[in-house]
């Protein structure tokens, strides 16, 4: 009995992995708790095109505030709480290339018109660790800038 079973589970293993390698995943959205909501959502409208589409007040959950900023099929939602604090207000001298904290590292926009968003950025002085280069490995141009609350944001080029 225990033989005839064997093709069966050999065959539902193969099955079960098969479509884990045929699921596409596309990110739609993201949330990035900020300090000041007014001044990142400027910066992000200012220097990444997003437009704001909602607003939300939740004073009863420790004045919550959710900003929801859209950039063609992505959202991105700003989120302030009176409770939110910077590692910075317990590590002073805190660097993520140093000693990054445990979850996203950087975040990653392919953009189409690399070389104008490069040249915005520069006239609008928007701090840039690390400035335009080319990566060899994956053969294209990238930057690195942050926004208002140091979070790193990874601009490269489409292909």
């Amino acid at each position: 009995m225990k033989c005839k079973l064997y093709p069966l589970i050999i065959t539902v293993l193969l099955y079960s992995s098969m479509c884990l390698a045929e699921v596409k995943i596309k990110s739609t959205g993201a949330s990035l708790v900020v300090k000041d909501i007014e001044k990142a959502q400027q910066w992000y409208q200012q220097n990444l095109g997003f437009i704001s589409v909602k607003k939300m007040d939740f004073p009863e959950f420790d004045n919550l505030q959710i900003h929801v900023l859209k950039n063609n099929d992505f959202e991105l939602e700003l989120m302030s709480k009176n409770s939110s604090f910077s590692i910075q207000k317990h590590v002073p001298d805190y660097s993520v290339n140093k000693h990054p904290l445990l979850g996203f590292y950087k975040w990653v926009l392919k953009v189409e018109n690399f070389d104008e968003m490069y040249d915005l950025h520069l006239k609008r002085k928007v701090t840039m660790p690390y400035p335009k280069t080319y990566d060899k490995t994956f053969e294209r141009h990238f930057y690195i800038i942050s926004d208002p609350d140091d979070n790193s944001i990874q601009i490269i080029e489409s292909r």
